[in-house]
């Protein structure tokens, strides 16, 4: 989810590798591993948890996929974050490199391993996975709910991805001096486990494309609301780019230390002395 600001800090993050470098073969690699492990771990729980609960009428249906998906996430943000950066979500991506925190072509490559680690997920359940219990629950596949109609799916999925973004923009800053630094995968998971709380009795709480990209491919069940999973988390995420400059990080970055004072020459009738005379400009800084 792009939590590690070392490589942010050292200016490492948007820069072109060669494409013979092995950091970036690297951070490709654990962008598909990550993403194919979250896919198979947190369907796994939802096919199981569905079947036994009679198609997820319940609220153990949302309390179980909630924590393991939050769980996983926190693990995966340990594991491959020093790595890749754990981005796992192409919305994740596409909004870390708008901010120009992931090089484009680094991007587009971790996009493409998103959702092949994403198909995969979701085969090796569907591999596993009793018949019955596929049927049941449609591979753990993200769903609107007969009651909402996709504008309003729609709204719910960019609101939940905005607020991941907003999350992983804030400890992904790279100004050593901000004022939050926080637990990156501790909050990550509360946020996920959130989402799912208030998301997913409404549109099944996707805020990743690849998340429901995998299942409907294996299940090639490609229904005629499948687009609010890209467009949703994708603008939700430039949503939180926005909000991110516009309105938070003038907090974020409130301890840095104030510009140099600098000098410009003195002129017109109100000036005193003589023209060459400098005067100080200072800057107040404004909260």
């Amino acid at each position: 989810m792009g939590f590690h600001r070392k490589h942010a800090v050292e200016g490492l993050l948007h820069i072109a590798h060669d494409f013979t470098d092995l950091r970036l073969w690297r951070a490709v690699f654990a962008e598909l591993f990550g993403t194919f492990i979250m896919i198979y771990v947190g369907l796994s729980n939802i096919v199981a948890s569905e079947y036994d609960e009679g198609g997820g009428k319940h609220i153990d249906n949302l309390i179980t996929p909630g924590l393991t998906f939050a769980a996983i996430i926190m693990t995966l943000i340990h594991i491959i974050g020093p790595t890749s950066g754990c981005h796992i979500n192409p919305a994740v991506t596409i909004s870390m490199m708008v901010v120009k925190r992931c090089h484009f072509v680094k991007g587009v490559m971790y996009i493409i391993v998103q959702l092949i680690g994403a198909v995969a997920g979701a085969a090796l359940v569907y591999w596993i996975a009793p018949e019955e219990w596929i049927d049941a629950t449609h591979l753990g596949m993200n769903r609107l709910k007969p009651e909402l109609n996709m504008g309003q799916g729609l709204v719910v999925e960019i609101i939940g991805t905005m607020i991941l973004v907003l999350l992983v923009l804030v400890i992904s800053d790279p100004d050593p001096k901000k004022d939050f630094e926080g637990f990156p995968a501790t909050s990550a998971g509360f946020m996920v486990l959130a989402c799912v709380f208030f998301m997913a009795p409404y549109t099944g709480c996707s805020l990743n494309p690849a998340r429901s990209f995998g299942p409907a491919l294996i299940m090639m069940d490609f229904a005629d609301y499948h687009w609010i999973y890209w467009v949703g988390p994708i603008s939700g995420g430039l949503l939180a780019v926005v909000i991110y400059y516009g309105a938070l990080i003038q907090g974020i970055h409130k301890f840095d230390d104030p510009p140099e004072p600098h000098f410009v020459p003195g002129s017109g009738a109100g000036s005193t002395g003589d023209d060459n005379e400098l005067h100080e400009v200072k800057n107040e800084e404004k909260f």
